[in-house]
């Protein structure tokens, strides 16, 4: 219950299906997005306040594996410094981005 929480999942699609899936699972969960960058494979959202936090901002990472497939990575961070605990909140939206990109793929 920190400040903020990132995860890291692996696919076996390649990047730009995998940006593709995580960008329509942040559109869907009405997250407001401000930096779009596929050829970067990075993604950044923002979510607005709610009771647990003043608000979060996400990020979104995808990068091809040596081995085949895509890594990519989710950090939602709150955006305020006066916040000291996100009572679960940015680790629901990380579970959540991961979960909705399944649809997706």
């Amino acid at each position: 219950m920190g400040k903020t929480f990132q995860a890291t999942m692996s696919y076996p699609q390649p990047v730009d299906r995998v940006y593709v899936a995580l960008y329509q699972s942040v559109s869907k969960l009405d997250m407001k997005i401000v930096s779009d960058n596929p050829s970067a494979g990075c993604l950044i959202a923002h979510n607005s306040h709610s009771f647990a936090t003043d608000g979060e901002d996400i990020t979104v990472n995808v990068a091809p594996l040596p081995t085949g497939g895509t890594a990519a990575t989710v950090q939602s961070r709150c955006t305020s410094t006066r916040q000291i605990f996100d009572f679960g909140k940015n680790k629901k939206n990380v579970n959540k981005i991961f979960e909705g990109a399944q649809a997706y793929l």
